[in-house]
């Protein structure tokens, strides 16, 4: 390299390096400048800002909400912005559709862009929310606020890769997450170090607080370090100081923009409320999506069979309306690929659990119908924030039966909660019961979703606290199971259990249960011994066996052709007595059959029943249970659900689970093995096979120059020949005469004649041959030598012939 080229190079490296100082200078003075004006922020009146601008926030920030359409600030962001850029914990509730997430999102990035955070240094921030679909929106949300800085995100949900997320983790600057996956990531993630995390966020934190994901939040927050910022939002915040301390410092602010609001709902939210039958409930919710085909409507039922039921009957019937489902059990996949298609569609139904009432950001939604009453006040609130959001306006009805109003009534009205009576107009009603049974009758499937999802609403009701507001005993089942299309009513064990017997529900068998056990518990008490049970068991076996053996022997021994004989063989009639009644149809003279009574007295001794039993194969000495009730009837009554546990209990007693695991995993090990042999075998024979062929191969074409002998060349013609053969062409075409210089002495002294003769034989053998046929002489000319055979050119160079 010349030495100008030299200069040149070490000119641009070095202005490079003064561009770097220099980036660097001025991102440390705006830095330094920014912190200096949060001091004169948290001192501003936050009613006086109208733009994010007058924030101080970094250039990256200010661009991605520009690029992203957020101009001005909701009053939760401008309320609790000043405390969380300073450093602060904070609590924040507002209502729903305030913009919480931006509040969130933007504290966020400006933490790390403070510290200059970089993928060195691991996991800066951490976002927790209780659903999936919320932790997706948040993501979205940072990544379009977040685009201009250099920050890397991940998402951890379930239902995705684990082994995909472990790799990547290690340089992750912030992640979003659900509780669930975020633990499983700790516990067995080496590359998830949260010990440099400097600010912790809680989405909806009223929900993960409470005692759903109370193990989880503990487990979580005992990995983390203790000095952090901590966030924590939602629509309806706690302010207990037991459930506060586990995640919040001491000196936490309180931001509650809309505390002393009248309404804790949106204010351009209208709210009704209608009263209907439980059986009444799917006509209803049928009724009002044919008549809203226009509209985009969210429902809420109270569990997943319910929604997957609800989802799949009505796409059959084809309302006339794209309808969707979401629920927590359905695939993740299909769980993003129906919020997404819901997100977009201007007209169209979902159905769904609560998993959709938190944090959700639905646009345009004109209504929420919770097709069954929801569990608390806070959830109502939840549920109808999915519209009416960021000052928009929307609809929300709620169906509640008649022992529901008077119990909901009073909860709102603590709340603040403007709700309107809103009469069903009968004209505008369908009945679908028969088409439902139609499709259940095509569609076998649907009708264990339709069993299953009752069975859900009804466990739903009996295990909800508030008993004012939910009262199983008050539902009519027949009715609700003739309103999802079903016959009868399926089983419901958990009421059978609990002696809850609803209208429509059968009773033998219950009744069954209770009385055997009451008789167990009256045993008990009394205090039984086992020997006396034993003992009594034997004597009425014994007492059943001598009446078999009486009844076969009078079988046997009557052999009238004849006569047709009914036999008590079990001493229904006679209660235990030594004499047996039959009945005889004899037939007498002229065809006319009589019938007679007789009675017969038998004396049968121990070596004829042994006999018996011997040839009859009986089982002695086995254990047989009799109810009281059945001794006396002679009827054997067996319950289903006793026989099922009884089978259950021997099957528990007599078979060791874990010992057949590990008999399997062992048979599976020796298996394995087995096979490795046989591919490892099969792999060295294949081996061996193509050394020999090579091996061969080798011999067959360098056998001669590796054994030290000369190759075979007796199939080549003998080149003096050949020689001879085309020296005398070339003399004959050349000077018509023979040239006795190349003759050979012997040839030379031969007369003419014989000379000619030996030409000829030599021309003769020549033309026979096929190898010879078209060849040239070699010290000729270059052209004919070109023409010479394969085999004489070979010869022709061993012999060392150019």
């Amino acid at each position: 390299m010349n030495t100008s080229k030299k200069k040149e190079h070490w000119k641009k490296f070095l202005n490079k390096k003064r561009k770097i100082k220099k980036n660097a200078k001025s991102k440390e003075e705006s830095i330094e400048a920014v912190v200096q004006e949060y001091e004169k922020f948290s001192k501003v009146n936050t009613s006086t800002l109208s733009s994010f601008t007058d924030m101080p926030l970094s250039k990256a920030t200010l661009e991605g909400l520009a690029d992203s359409g957020y101009e001005q600030p909701t009053e939760i962001q401008a309320a609790s912005l000043p405390f969380s850029l300073t450093g602060s914990d904070l609590v924040g509730a507002a209502k729903t559709g305030s913009g919480k997430t931006l509040a969130l999102v933007i504290p966020l990035l400006e933490c790390l862009w403070r510290e200059k955070w970089s993928s060195e240094y691991g996991l800066g921030a951490l976002v927790i929310s209780p659903t999936r679909e919320l932790a997706l929106q948040t993501f979205n949300t940072l990544n379009s606020v977040g685009r201009h800085h250099k920050f890397s995100c991940a998402l951890l949900i379930g239902g995705t890769d684990v082994e995909f997320e472990r790799k990547r983790l290690g340089s992750v600057n912030i992640l979003i997450c659900t509780p669930g996956r975020l633990l499983q990531h700790m516990d067995e993630n080496e590359q998830l170090n949260c010990d440099s995390l400097l600010m912790l966020i809680i989405d909806e934190a009223d929900r993960i607080l409470d005692m759903g994901f109370k193990k989880q939040i503990n487990a979580i927050i005992s990995n983390l370090p203790t000095t952090r910022q901590t966030l924590l939002f939602s629509a309806t915040q706690t302010k207990d100081v037991n459930e506060l301390s586990r995640v919040c410092s001491p000196n936490a602010v309180f931001v509650s923009v809309h505390e002393n609001s009248k309404m804790i709902t949106p204010e351009k939210l209208k709210q009704w409320y209608m009263i209907c039958e439980e059986q009444d409930k799917i006509n209803t919710t049928w009724s009002f999506i044919v008549n809203n085909k226009k509209q985009k409507t969210l429902i809420f039922v109270s569990s997943c069979k319910q929604a997957r039921f609800l989802t799949e009957a009505f796409c059959h019937l084809r309302p006339g309306i794209s309808l969707m489902g979401l629920w927590g059990t359905m695939n993740q996949k299909k769980r993003i690929d129906v919020f997404e298609k819901f997100e977009k569609r201007s007209s169209a139904v979902l159905i769904a659990t609560d998993v959709a009432s938190r944090g959700l950001d639905f646009t345009n939604l004109d209504w929420v119908i919770q097709m069954d009453c929801p569990a608390t006040i806070e959830d109502y609130i939840h549920r109808v924030g999915r519209t009416a959001r960021m000052g928009n306006s929307g609809q929300a009805v709620m169906i509640l039966t008649p022992n529901q109003e008077e119990e909901m009534l009073k909860l709102c009205a603590i709340k603040n909660i403007p709700l309107e009576k809103q009469i069903v107009d009968q004209s505008l009603m369908v009945d679908i019961r028969s088409n439902l049974r139609s499709v259940i009758a095509e569609f076998t499937e649907l009708k264990e979703f339709a069993q299953g999802s009752i069975v859900a609403y009804l466990r739903s009701l009996w295990t909800m606290s508030n008993k004012k507001l939910f009262n199983v005993e008050t539902v009519n089942a027949a009715e609700l199971a003739d309103s999802y299309g079903l016959v009868s009513v399926p089983r419901i064990r958990f009421l059978n259990r609990k002696g809850i017997q609803l209208e429509g529900m059968k009773k033998e068998k219950n009744e069954d249960v209770e009385e055997k056990s009451g008789q167990k518990e009256k045993e008990k008490k009394k205090g039984k011994s086992i020997k006396g049970e034993t003992e009594s068991k034997e004597d009425e076996i014994k007492s059943i066996m001598n009446r078999f053996a009486e009844a076969a022997e009078k079988v046997e021994k009557d052999t009238d052709l004849f006569t047709v004989k009914k036999s008590d063989i079990f001493d229904v009639k006679s209660n235990g007595n030594e004499e047996v009644e039959e009945e005889e149809v004899k037939i007498g003279e002229g065809g006319v059959v009589e019938n007679a009574a007789r009675k017969r007295e038998k004396i049968v001794t121990k070596t004829q029943i042994a006999k018996k039993i011997i040839r009859k194969n009986i089982n002695i000495n086995t254990r047989v249970v009799f109810d009281s009730d059945q001794e006396e009837n002679g009827e054997k009554e067996e319950n289903a659900e006793e026989l099922e546990n009884a089978e259950n209990e021997q099957q528990t007693s007599t078979f060791d689970i874990e010992k057949a695991k590990r008999e399997l995993k062992n048979t599976d090990k020796e298996a394995r093995k087995r096979m490795r042999d046989l591919r490892a075998r099969k792999r060295a024979e294949k081996l061996e096979k193509k050394k020999k062929n090579k091996q061969e191969e080798e011999l067959d074409l360098g056998e001669g120059e590796e054994s030290g002998s000369e190759p075979d060349l007796s199939w080549l013609p003998d080149p003096d020949e050949v020689r001879q053969r085309y020296a005398e062409q070339s003399d004959e075409g050349e000077e018509g005469d023979e040239s006795n210089e190349e003759m050979e002495p012997e040839e030379q002294k031969m007369p003419k004649e014989k000379k000619k003769e030996l030409r000829k034989r030599k021309k003769t053998s020549s033309t026979n041959s096929d190898d010879f046929e078209e060849q040239k002489p070699v010290k000729t000319s270059k052209k004919r030598r070109h023409e010479l055979s394969e085999h004489e050119e070979i010869a022709l160079r061993l012999l060392g012939d150019d």
